[in-house]
């Protein structure tokens, strides 16, 4: 019987190796010590080519989420989550979250998802039950100058980019 074919192509084939082995790894430049996700020729911080492969710890942060409500694959049915995950090693890649939803500060950890005829995926799952985090505002009147907002028993409010984000711990 011979061997299966490699997955991915000569870039993000190492990738795709420790996946098989349920180990999330990233790029990590050998000229600067700069560590980048997705994967790439070429260094983002200091344009070098010598990269190496790092076994990342498998936990960050969420950056940004979002509930995907209409079916984009089969294998996904919605309801489920999509977040950009800020690893702490300090790159950022996307993926599925998995179990209990997660909010943007949420601790994250590496889960798997197995895939008939590819190497695993790479989702992540709450670090811990839900300590806060920021949320967005749920009606008017949270938003600080907004009538009835401002009031006392909330967080923080943030604004980032145009966007009230509420600190509701």
């Amino acid at each position: 019987m011979s061997e299966p074919e490699p997955f991915g192509d000569a870039i993000t084939r190492p990738f795709w190796e420790a996946a098989s082995l349920r180990r999330l790894v990233i790029q990590r430049c050998t000229v600067c010590g700069h560590h980048q996700f997705y994967p790439r020729r070429f260094c983002l911080s200091c344009d070098g080519a010598d990269l190496g492969w790092v076994d990342a710890a498998g936990t960050g942060t969420v950056y940004a989420a979002t509930t995907v409500r209409l079916q984009v694959i089969p294998e996904l049915q919605p309801p489920y989550q999509v977040a950009l995950v800020e690893l702490d090693e300090g790159p950022r890649l996307t993926a599925n979250i998995v179990g209990e939803p997660c909010r943007m500060g949420d601790r994250v950890r590496v889960a798997w998802r197995e895939r008939p005829d590819a190497p695993p995926l790479p989702v992540f799952e709450s670090a811990e039950r839900h300590t806060g985090g920021w949320t967005l505002p749920r009606a008017v009147g949270e938003v600080p100058g907004e009538a009835g907002g401002g009031g006392a028993g909330g967080g923080g409010r943030f604004r980032m980019n145009g966007t009230w984000l509420v600190d509701d711990r």
